[in-house]
């Protein structure tokens, strides 16, 4: 006889831990002025009938989960109306986004890729059997200017966007301030352009930090461009009316000599923090490089790194890394094994270790140890696991 099929489950699986001030921790029945921060990781209760969630994502103050059924769920800030809805209170559990999509009530329905949020936006990247497109709201707008390309990921800052297409072409919009869009300038971009300094670069994957960007290509190199004070390796920031900017164009980063192997084709992800960045290779060791007061490297202290350091932790205990994500202190590692490694500044319990401590190296979710992983995302001070049972 086949074994049953392997099922994911919200709500008693999926977990979210950290500040909560704002409802993203899915606590029902608590007013949201009083919430309290979520030490352990805790259940997010789903709607009876629709428990089985199979993705999720995060913006900087919000959460979403997608489940077996196709619905989307929202909960969180939604002062922005992230969240839609006839007011823009904050939602403390798990809100039923479908209805309120229209763009979801073709038939045959869409398929939903991907979900994701700044602090005052939420984006779903949709499919239909002939051309993807990329929904944005406050109000649900599509991103005009993307027509024909067939969208395989996108990401979101503050105010910026970027999405990569199916032929590994990059194109960004929204705020230029900080050089955050790497076109050169720091004019701000209504409508999706093309990176062309990257044009003959083909884009693997993509990551969106506030004001910053950083993208891997197809040979495993890091790009990055955005704001820059953070001592994230880049060398040269300008200076316009006496305020520092970020690199308006994309700046390789170079691995430190001593790493010789990661000159090769060996990077597979890349993610932005709030001043540090950390990237995986193929071979499942992670790397980490910028500001680092709370530890958020991962190195063993808290020292800020200019260069790519490796994290050693996971080489000495003979763990390989396979997905990474960034809070804005803190660093969320999953290893092949499904467990989880939390490091950085543990205030309003991002950590999940029942406390408000820093930890300086990854340190094993215990609470989580005996179930697997299969996702994790952040936010900015709070995290989702989903967990396969």
């Amino acid at each position: 006889m086949q074994s049953p099929t392997p099922t994911h489950y919200l709500a008693l699986l999926v977990v979210r831990r950290g500040w909560g001030h704002h409802g993203q921790l899915g606590i029902a029945g608590v007013p949201l002025s009083h919430t309290k921060s979520g030490y352990f990781p805790a259940p997010v209760q789903m709607p009876e009938g629709d428990e089985q969630v199979v993705d999720l994502g995060c913006g900087h103050f919000h959460a979403f989960a997608r489940t077996a059924k196709g619905n989307v769920y929202g909960w969180g800030m939604n002062e922005h109306h992230q969240l839609f809805g006839e007011h823009n209170d904050n939602v403390d559990t798990p809100r039923l986004l479908n209805p309120m999509l229209p763009f979801l009530a073709h038939e045959p329905p869409p398929q939903v890729k991907k979900m994701a949020g700044s602090g005052v936006t939420s984006a779903l990247l949709v499919a239909h059997h002939d051309r993807t497109e990329l929904w944005t709201w406050g109000s649900s707008i599509k991103v005009v200017g993307l027509e024909g390309e067939e969208i395989i990921d996108f990401g979101l800052g503050w105010g910026h966007g970027l999405a990569l297409t199916a032929s590994k072409k990059l194109f960004v919009w929204g705020w230029g301030k900080n050089g955050q869009l790497g076109l050169g300038n720091y004019d701000n971009q209504p409508v999706p352009a093309q990176v062309t300094a990257l044009s003959g670069v083909p884009i693997r994957s993509l990551a969106v930090g506030p004001d910053c960007s950083a993208v891997v290509s197809e040979e495993g190199q890091v790009y990055f461009w955005g704001r820059n004070e953070y001592w994230m390796q880049i060398k040269v920031a300008w200076t316009k009316g006496g305020e520092t900017m970020g690199e308006c164009a994309p700046i390789h980063i170079a691995f430190p000599d001593k790493a010789p192997r990661m000159r090769q084709a060996s990077l597979r992800q890349v993610r932005c923090g709030y001043g540090h960045l950390v990237a995986v290779d193929e071979e499942g060791q992670a790397w980490a490089w910028g500001l680092n007061k709370n530890g958020q490297l991962g190195l063993g202290d808290k020292e800020e790194h200019q260069e790519p350091r490796p994290v050693a932790f996971f080489r000495e205990e003979n763990l390989k890394v396979a997905y990474v994500s960034c809070g804005r202190v803190h660093t969320v590692f999953l290893t092949d094994d499904g467990r989880l490694w939390t490091c950085g500044s543990g205030v309003y319990g991002r950590l999940g270790h029942g406390d408000k401590e820093d930890q300086i190296v990854p340190t094993l979710v215990e609470s989580l140890a005996d179930s697997r992983v299969t996702q994790v995302e952040c936010g900015y001070d709070f995290n989702l696991a989903l967990l396969h049972v």
